[in-house]
């Protein structure tokens, strides 16, 4: 997250099941501060259950992506992404 919010990112990839803070809350955490707010998030993991997914989208991932990802599924997913922000 730290370096999300000093690096400016044009796009997040995260995992959920991550050590120290879990994928679920940085995106909360990511999503609340005005630095990243607006940067979109691709989240994926293992666990696919639909309360997760349900969690994920709640805390404002742009799309949730089920692992092992079809490489063409996140490379799609990442131009609409990208495709929703404002031009430089």
């Amino acid at each position: 997250m730290q370096k999300a919010f000093s690096r400016a990112p044009d796009l997040i990839l995260t995992d959920l099941w991550m050590p120290i803070v879990d994928g679920t809350e940085a995106l909360k955490r990511l999503k609340a501060d005005s630095r990243t707010a607006d940067v979109p998030v691709l989240a994926l993991s293992a666990q696919c259950s639909s309360p997760t997914a349900a969690a994920v989208t709640a805390a404002g991932a742009d799309a949730f992506l089920a692992k092992p990802c079809d490489p063409d599924v996140l490379l799609e997913h990442i131009r609409t992404a990208m495709r929703k922000l404002p031009p430089c």
